[in-house]
C-alpha cells in the first residue's frame, strides 16, 4: 500500500464489545455519608438541622413511616453527584423513598446477639466498626472491639431479605470453621458475669430466660452461678 493510502485510511472501529465490558465491570462510585442526625445524639454536623431537627423528625417519620419510635436517625449519601436519603423511625426505613429493612431473617441466633441492631452507629458498639454503602447493600466492617470479638465484613441488602457474613470470624476463626461455637463462649461468659453482678436489676422474664441460658452452658461456672440464683 502506497504511504499517502496509509495516511488516508479511515481509523479502525472501536471494538464496541471490550468497551461495554469494560464500562460494565467498572465499580459505581462510592457513597459518601455527608451529614447524620440521630436519636442516639451520634450527629455528623454537616447534615443541616442536626438533632434539634431530628427531635420533630423523628415524630414525623415515626407517623409517615407507622415505626415504633426510636432508634431514629436520617442520613445524607453523595456519590458522583447522586443524593441518596436514609430515614428510618423503629423497625420502620425509606430508602431513598423505597421500603428499606431493619432485619434480615438470616441473621439470627449468636449472630444477632453478638451484633445487636444491624444498622446502629457504630455497628455492634465497636469503636472501630463502619457501616458503609456500595450501591443497594450495606457493608458492615467489624474491627474485634465488640462482646463477640468479630472482625470482618458482613453485607447487608438494603431494600432484600438477604445477608452474607461469610466473611464474619470470631476470635480470629472464620464463623463456619469455630467462629460460631467462640462467639457464643464470649456471650456466655458474659452472661454468667451479668447474673453474678446485676441479677437484683433483671425483671422477671429476664431472669427466667438468664437461667434457663445457664441451664444449657456446660462452662463449670454456670452451674454454680445456676444453684446460686435458684
Amino acid at each position: 500500500m502506497w504511504p499517502f493510502l496509509v495516511a488516508c485510511a479511515s481509523p479502525p472501529e472501536p471494538d464496541v464489545a471490550a468497551v461495554v465490558t469494560t464500562v460494565a465491570a467498572s465499580p459505581p462510585p462510592p457513597w459518601t455519608l455527608q451529614g447524620r442526625a440521630s436519636s442516639d445524639g451520634l450527629d455528623t454536623p454537616t447534615l443541616p438541622g442536626g438533632a434539634a431537627l431530628l427531635g420533630a423528625a423523628c415524630a414525623t417519620l415515626n407517623a409517615t413511616l407507622h415505626g415504633s419510635g426510636p432508634p431514629c436517625f436520617v442520613e445524607d449519601w453523595r456519590a458522583d453527584g447522586a443524593r441518596l436519603r436514609v430515614e428510618r423511625a423503629g423497625a420502620r426505613l425509606r430508602f431513598d423513598r423505597v421500603p428499606g429493612r431493619t432485619t434480615w431473617t438470616p441473621i439470627g441466633g449468636i449472630l444477632a446477639s453478638c451484633l445487636g441492631d444491624p444498622l446502629a452507629a457504630p455497628p455492634a458498639d465497636d469503636p472501630g466498626g463502619r457501616r458503609t454503602l456500595e450501591k443497594r447493600t450495606w457493608v458492615i466492617t467489624l474491627s474485634g472491639q465488640n462482646r463477640c470479638a468479630l472482625t470482618g465484613t458482613l453485607r447487608l441488602d438494603a431494600t432484600r431479605d438477604h445477608a452474607e457474613w461469610s466473611g464474619i470470624s470470631s476470635e480470629g476463626l472464620p464463623w463456619s470453621s469455630g467462629g460460631r461455637e467462640a462467639a457464643q463462649t464470649l456471650l456466655r461468659a458474659e452472661l454468667r458475669a451479668l447474673v453474678e453482678s446485676k441479677w437484683g436489676e433483671l425483671d422477671t422474664v429476664q431472669r427466667e430466660e438468664a437461667l434457663q441460658a445457664l441451664a444449657a452452658d456446660p462452662h463449670p461456672d454456670a452451674r454454680r452461678v445456676l444453684e446460686l440464683r435458684r
